[in-house]
């Protein structure tokens, strides 16, 4: 897949069609989702939710999108049972690659946020799924026409506003990108998905790494929005022929007023 494109054209979808996903294609994305869930581990759990309905019907004025709940066919359903940064990452990252693959079976889809719902909805899905549903994936055939939709590059920052050289906040010139070929990858990436699009990565870029961080105060939204990061780096990053993975390393430093660390990426 050429995810530069993938990502400049990925667009949250908010209005579905209601009909059913064809079976074949749920049945390939909850095969999907199973090797997933062996992936992240124990600490988190990922369920595909097929009676949409029902979920909605739960849902519909308490919890969702900004405030206001998505109706789709089907959810993904997405339980944390763990306090630990590198999990709430990891969510980010591994989630997205299923989104990718939703994708692929030509499925729009859009995260949901559960963390501020009700006790009473929390006990009832709780009780429902044996977890705490922290976020939700909507998921079906699209509603929007996303053709007719010119791609926007006005709520993007620039790419010196989310790449420093050598240190925090030291703003980077884009021939300093060209030198390492790295222009084009921080220009698709600023496409990454992020909470409310906030946007709140921001890159260190050393003689021999990439440096990820997040900006202060964080939270376990801004946490999974470092994992959708570091998955769509990572992706375009080997496509250029930087071949690697993340090394992550969570600090939360006092020292630091401005940012925590997520990881670096050896180039």
């Amino acid at each position: 897949m050429l995810f530069s494109k993938f990502l400049e054209q990925r667009k949250s979808i908010r209005e579905y069609k209601e009909k059913q996903v064809e079976r074949n294609a749920l049945i390939a994305l909850e095969n999907y989702t199973i090797k997933i869930n062996e992936k992240i581990g124990p600490d988190v759990k990922l369920v595909l939710i097929e009676d949409g309905k029902e979920f909605y019907g739960k849902l519909k004025g308490k919890g969702g999108y900004a405030g206001v709940m998505i109706k789709s066919p089907h959810y993904l359903g997405i339980m944390i049972n763990s306090e630990n940064n590198d999990k709430v990452v990891d969510i980010g990252y591994h989630v997205e690659d299923i989104i990718t693959k939703a994708s692929e079976l030509g499925l729009g889809s859009c995260w949901i946020d559960l963390n501020n719902v009700s006790d009473d909805i929390k006990d009832y899905f709780r009780a429902e799924f044996n977890g705490t549903l922290n976020f939700a994936i909507s998921l079906g055939y699209s509603n929007e026409n996303k053709h007719l939709e010119p791609i926007s590059t006005s709520s993007r920052l620039a790419i010196e506003d989310i790449v420093y050289l050598d240190k925090w906040d030291n703003k980077i010139k884009i021939e300093d990108l060209e030198k390492v070929g790295l222009d084009k990858l921080f220009y698709y990436v600023r496409y990454a998905p992020s909470s409310l699009n906030r946007q709140p990565w921001r890159f260190i870029l050393k003689k021999d790494r990439v440096i990820l961080t997040l900006l202060k105060p964080y939270s376990k939204e801004t946490l999974v929005d470092a994992g959708i990061m570091m998955y769509y780096f990572e992706k375009m990053i080997n496509n250029i022929g930087f071949k690697g993975v993340w090394n992550k390393h969570i600090i939360v430093d006092s020292s630091q007023n401005d940012y925590i660390t997520i990881g670096e990426f050896k180039i």
